[in-house]
C-alpha cells in the first residue's frame, strides 16, 4: 500500500514536471572541411585515400539554427553547435554526452547532423548480411587511428536519452552507403558520401533500435535510404548568388515554412519529400519512429505551445535601416512586411535578404528611434502564404443575442451622425477611431494609440471620442450562441484550425452593420492594410447579413468562404516545379503591358491594359528533344480570392491547349494568349499560374473560375453554395494523412506548376 502511494506521488510529480518545466535543447553539427592540412603526409595505413570536402553543411546548420530558434522557440542558450574542426570524433560524442546531462525527464532534445556518411566493414556483425556498419564521418577522420562513428554507437547514445524519458528527435542529412540509383545520374552538386574506410571493427555486439522501443518518444528523419545518396544542390538566393545546401535540409526548411508549427512531423516530412522530388532527385528520405510520435509535432512540443509564426529579432539599427536575424530560412523575401510583436504601430519592410538568417528592412511605420536591438517582429504580409490551412479566431465576445442587438442599434445611430465619416470597411481607409469588442468588453482605438476600454457603451460616449469629420470604423461582436454555431459548422473542415490567441490567427471573425441595419459577419485578416498591400490572400471577405433567427444560414455562408480561403492558400503554398528538373515543362507565363508596350516584371497599375504569353525558358532547346505532350492551363487568383481561367479560352474547354506547338517542323517558343483586359481593383498581389498536366482536366471552365470571397458590397444575404469541382482540385499540396478516412493528397508528380506574382498598385 505504501509502495503504491509513493508510485502515485512520483507519477504526479513527473506529470507536473513534464507539463510545466519542459526545456528544449539542440545540438547542431555541420562539417564542410574534411581534407587534411595541405602539408600533411597521409600515413601508409590511412583509413581512406581521399577526404573530399563539402560545401553546404554549414549553410544547413545555419538554416536549422534559424528555424529552431525563431519558429520553434528554442532558446539560443540551449542551442549548441559543432562546426568543421571542432566536430571531431571525440567532440561529437562529448557534445552528445553534454546534451544528455543537460536534459531531465520530459525535456526535448534535437540532434542535427550535416556531413559525410559512409560505411565500415564489420566481419562479426550478426544483424547485417552485407557485414557493414553505417557511419557518420567526423572532421578528424583523416588522422591516423581515428574511426568513424558507427550506427551502433549512435543507437547506444540515443537509447540513453530514451532511458531517461527524454523526447529525442534526430535529423541526418548525409549518405549512408551511397549507392547510386541505376542509369545515368547527372547532379549539379556534390554527394554526401565518403568511400568506406579500410577498418574491420569486428564488433559482434547488437544494440536495439531506438525507433523500435515501445512507448518511447523517438523520431529519426534521414535524408535518404541506407543504400542511396544524399545530394548537395546550389540554390539561388535573393541577391542572385547560388549557395550550396543539402537538398533535403533545403526541402525540409521550405516544408516547415509552408506548414504550421503545430503540424505533425509526418505531414512536414511528406511535404519535404514532395519538394525534394520537385528538385528532380531520386533521393528518397526516410522517417522512422512510433506512429504516435510521427503524428506529434516535429520536435515533440505540445501543439498549443508552438506559435503559428516565426519571431524575427532586430540585431542592429543603422538610421532607418534595421538588420534582422532572419533570412530565407524563415521564408523571408524582398517586400515582406513585419509588425512588432508588442506594438503593431511599428512596421518594417524587407528591402534585401543578405543570407540564410540575415536581412535588412526599412521602417514603414513608427519612429526608427524607438526600435531597439532585441525588439521582436513577426511577418504580417508574405509574398506567398505558407500553408493550406486557415487558423481562425472567433473571439470570446461574452454577449447574448439581446446585447448584440442593442450594440447594433448604437452602431446604426452612430453611422447617421453628421459629426463622423463612417467607414464600411478597413479597405476604405485608415480610421481615426475604431470601436471593437472582445471578451465581453468594448474598446476604442484612436489612430495608432493603444486600445482603451469603454465602460459605458452608448451613443454619447462614442461621439465624445470623435473629432469633426472623424473616420470611424465599428465592429459588432458576435453572440455566444452564434459563435458556437459557427465553430460547430466549421470544425468539420480539416483545413480549419481555431485558436484562442488572435496573434496566432490568419483570419478572425468580424461583424459590421449590414445594409438593412442588422449584424453582418465575415472574416478578415488580423491586420488589414489599405490600398497597396503585398498580401496575396483576401484581406476581408464579404459579410453576410440575416436576422438573428436565421444565423444558421449565415453560418453556411461563412463556412463556404472559410473553405475557399483555405483552398486559395493551398494554391499559394504549392511550390512551382524547378527549372531543369526531369519533369520540367520549359515554358513560363509572361505578362505584357499593352499601353506601355513592355513586359511586366514586378507590378502593374489599376487601369493598365495587359495581355499574356506562354514563352519558352532560356534553356528551352536543352529540353525540346524529349518534350512530352502536356495540356496547359493559365489561370489567376487575385486578392479578393477570385479565380479566372485565361487559357484555354474556347468556351473554357480543352481546345488548342496541347503543347508543344509546332509551326511546320519548328517548335513554337512564344505563344500569345488571345485575351486582353484592363487591371481592376483590388490592389494587392495577383498570382498567375501555369499548370501543365499529362492528361486533360475535364471542364476547366468550371474548375478554374470562382467568384471571390470579397466584393464592394456593404453586406450580402446569406445563401448556400453547391460544391464546385474546383474545391477538389485545390486539394493539391494539402497533406492530411493523419485524418482518418482521408488519404493524403498531393500534387501529382506528372503535373508541372509555374507561378508569377505581380503587385497591383493604384499609383
Amino acid at each position: 500500500m505504501i509502495v503504491r502511494v509513493l508510485t502515485l506521488i512520483v507519477l504526479n510529480l513527473l506529470v507536473f514536471e513534464y507539463g510545466y518545466s519542459q526545456n528544449q535543447y539542440a545540438l547542431l553539427i555541420g562539417i564542410n572541411d574534411y581534407a587534411p592540412p595541405v602539408n600533411y603526409q597521409t600515413a601508409v595505413n590511412a583509413a581512406r585515400p581521399d577526404y573530399p570536402n563539402l560545401e553546404g553543411c554549414l549553410n544547413d546548420l545555419k538554416t536549422m539554427y534559424s528555424i529552431v530558434n525563431s519558429r520553434f522557440q528554442f532558446s539560443k542558450s540551449n542551442i549548441d553547435t559543432l562546426v568543421n574542426g571542432k566536430a571531431t570524433r571525440a567532440g561529437i560524442l562529448e557534445a552528445m554526452d553534454r546534451l544528455l546531462k543537460k536534459c531531465k525527464p520530459g525535456d526535448l532534445a534535437l540532434i542535427f547532423y550535416a556531413g559525410h556518411g559512409s560505411e565500415v566493414r564489420n566481419s562479426l556483425s550478426k544483424s547485417k548480411l552485407y557485414k557493414k556498419d553505417e557511419t557518420i564521418v567526423p572532421a578528424d577522420a583523416w588522422k591516423e587511428g581515428v574511426q568513424d562513428i558507427r550506427d551502433k554507437e549512435l543507437k547506444r547514445q540515443f537509447n540513453l536519452f530514451l532511458d531517461r524519458n527524454i523526447n529525442l528527435t534526430v535529423i541526418f542529412d548525409c549518405c549512408h552507403s551511397g549507392a547510386l540509383s541505376r542509369g545515368p545520374n547527372i547532379l549539379p552538386g556534390k554527394l554526401r558520401f565518403m568511400p568506406e574506410s579500410n577498418w574491420d571493427v569486428r564488433d559482434s555486439s547488437d544494440e536495439p533500435s531506438p525507433q523500435d522501443r515501445p512507448g518511447k518518444s523517438f523520431l529519426m528523419i534521414s535524408a535518404t535510404q541506407s543504400d542511396k545518396f544524399a545530394a548537395e544542390l546550389k540554390f539561388q538566393d535573393d541577391s542572385g548568388i547560388y549557395i550550396s545546401h543539402g537538398a533535403f535540409t533545403r526541402a525540409l526548411s521550405e516544408a516547415i515554412q509552408q506548414e504550421p508549427g503545430n503540424e505533425s512531423a509526418l505531414n512536414i516530412f511528406l511535404s519535404a519529400r514532395a519538394l525534394l522530388k520537385n528538385y528532380g532527385l531520386s533521393q528518397e528520405p526516410v522517417i522512422s519512429g512510433s506512429s504516435g510520435r510521427q503524428f506529434e509535432t516535429l520536435f515533440g512540443q505540445k501543439k498549443n505551445k508552438i506559435p503559428d509564426y516565426s519571431t524575427v529579432a532586430v540585431s542592429s539599427v543603422i538610421g532607418n535601416r534595421m538588420v534582422l536575424e532572419g533570412g530565407w530560412a524563415l521564408g523571408l523575401n524582398r517586400g515582406n512586411e513585419l509588425s512588432r510583436i508588442d506594438d503593431t504601430a511599428f512596421k518594417l519592410s524587407v528591402v534585401t535578404v543578405t543570407g540564410i538568417n540575415k536581412c535588412i528592412a526599412t521602417v514603414l511605420k513608427g519612429s526608427p528611434g524607438e526600435i531597439k536591438p532585441g525588439n521582436l517582429f513577426r511577418v504580417t504580409n508574405w509574398a506567398s502564404e505558407d500553408l493550406p490551412l486557415i487558423s481562425l479566431y472567433l473571439g470570446n465576445a461574452g454577449f447574448s443575442d439581446q446585447e448584440v442587438a442593442r450594440i447594433t442599434r448604437i452602431a446604426a445611430e452612430l453611422k447617421k451622425s453628421a459629426k463622423i465619416h463612417w467607414l464600411e470597411s478597413l479597405r476604405s481607409g485608415n480610421p481615426y477611431l475604431t470601436i471593437f469588442f472582445d471578451k465581453g468588453r468594448c474598446y476604442s482605438k484612436v489612430d495608432t494609440a493603444y486600445p482603451k476600454e469603454i465602460k459605458n457603451v452608448d451613443l454619447a460616449s462614442l461621439l465624445a471620442l470623435c473629432k469633426k469629420d472623424s473616420s470611424v470604423y465599428f465592429e459588432i461582436p458576435i453572440s455566444n450562441d452564434s459563435a458556437q454555431a459557427v465553430q460547430e459548422k466549421l470544425s468539420a473542415n480539416h483545413n480549419i484550425n481555431f485558436v484562442r490567441d488572435i496573434s496566432q490567427a490568419n483570419y478572425c471573425l468580424f461583424g459590421k452593420l449590414g445594409l438593412h441595419e442588422l449584424p453582418a459577419y465575415g472574416f478578415r485578416k488580423t491586420e488589414v492594410n489599405v490600398e497597396d498591400s503585398l498580401e496575396p490572400m483576401p484581406l476581408v471577405t464579404d459579410a453576410y447579413e440575416s436576422g438573428l433567427d436565421k444565423k444558421r444560414s449565415v453560418v453556411d455562408s461563412l463556412n463556404r468562404d472559410a473553405i475557399r480561403l483555405s483552398k486559395i492558400r493551398a494554391w499559394l503554398s504549392v511550390i512551382k516545379t524547378p527549372e531543369g528538373s526531369k519533369n520540367s515543362f520549359p515554358f513560363h507565363i509572361e505578362i505584357y503591358n499593352e499601353d506601355r508596350k513592355e513586359r511586366v516584371n514586378a507590378y502593374y497599375r489599376i487601369g493598365d491594359s495587359i495581355s499574356f504569353r506562354i514563352v519558352a525558358d532560356s534553356d528551352f532547346y536543352q529540353h525540346a528533344a524529349g518534350l512530352a505532350e502536356k495540356f496547359v492551363y493559365v489561370f489567376a487568383l487575385d486578392q479578393s480570392g477570385a479565380m479566372f481561367l485565361y487559357f484555354p479560352i474556347a468556351s473554357g474547354q480543352n481546345s488548342m491547349n496541347s503543347f508543344p506547338v509546332m509551326n511546320g517542323t519548328q517548335l513554337v517558343n512564344s505563344f500569345p494568349i488571345d485575351v486582353q483586359y484592363r487591371v481592376g481593383p483590388p490592389s494587392g498581389t495577383d498570382n498567375f499560374f501555369l499548370l501543365a498536366t499529362d492528361e486533360a482536366i475535364p471542364n476547366p471552365s468550371l474548375i478554374f473560375n470562382q467568384e471571390g470571397v470579397s466584393s464592394n458590397a456593404i453586406s450580402r444575404s446569406a445563401d448556400d453554395y453547391s460544391n464546385n469541382p474546383f474545391l477538389q482540385l485545390l486539394e493539391v499540396g494539402n497533406y492530411n494523412a493523419s485524418r482518418a478516412g482521408r488519404p493524403p493528397t498531393r500534387m501529382p508528380s506528372s503535373w508541372v506548376l509555374k507561378k508569377l506574382a505581380i503587385r497591383c498598385v493604384f499609383w
